[in-house]
């Protein structure tokens, strides 16, 4: 007589517990998952330009556009001229034309009253979100200049987004960089123009 299917299985085993082994492998995916989201969104503070120490060199500029009533920062060799700069405050404010967040800092600093002591220098790199054309045009309604640069020259800072701002105080040294959305960065402006 052919045994019937309850009889194949007994009653007093238990069923493999096969979710309780699950459970520890999706808790340490979960973990990886969130790790790597916030490694992503770290604060950006490039080896290149530490804090209390001289900006790198800024090379790879290969235009200014500069509007009516604004003059171009000091230029040596095709970079930056920082030691011509010394005595002055100076922010670099890295943009994108079509990044919302980057014409919202650039349209505060145009606001912002003119001060002979602040040189304010933006930069951006042509790509394929934002032709030199485009760049001319936005240019052209700031109030201080925009240096067209090499996307070379925008790592050599560590920029890995943008809207991103280095200031560098009356020593030349680095005072503080990032977001200039974050708190810190108006701070630092100010303070080095209180300096003397």
């Amino acid at each position: 007589m052919p045994a019937s299917p309850e009889s194949e299985i007994p009653a007093t085993e238990p069923l493999p517990a096969t979710s309780e082994k699950r459970v520890p492998w999706a808790s340490l995916v979960l973990l990886l998952i969130v790790a790597l989201v916030l490694w992503n969104f770290r604060p950006v503070v490039p080896s290149e330009a530490p804090l209390a120490q001289a900006p790198p060199a800024l090379r790879g500029i290969r235009a200014w556009l500069v509007p009516p009533g604004a003059s171009a920062a000091p230029t040596h060799s095709g970079s930056l001229d920082f030691a011509a700069l010394k005595g002055r405050v100076v922010l670099l404010e890295f943009y994108a034309t079509w990044c919302p967040p980057c014409r919202e800092s650039l349209a505060a600093l145009n606001e912002r009253p003119a001060d002979p002591d602040l040189c304010v220098v933006a930069l951006t790199a042509p790509d394929e979100h934002q032709s030199p054309a485009e760049i001319r045009a936005f240019a052209a309604q700031q109030r201080f200049p925009t240096a067209l640069v090499t996307s070379e020259a925008i790592k050599t800072y560590g920029v890995r987004q943008i809207p991103y701002a280095v200031v560098v105080g009356r020593d030349g040294l680095v005072l503080w960089k990032g977001n200039p959305f974050e708190s810190g960065c108006q701070e630092a402006i100010e303070a080095a123009l209180a300096s003397r």
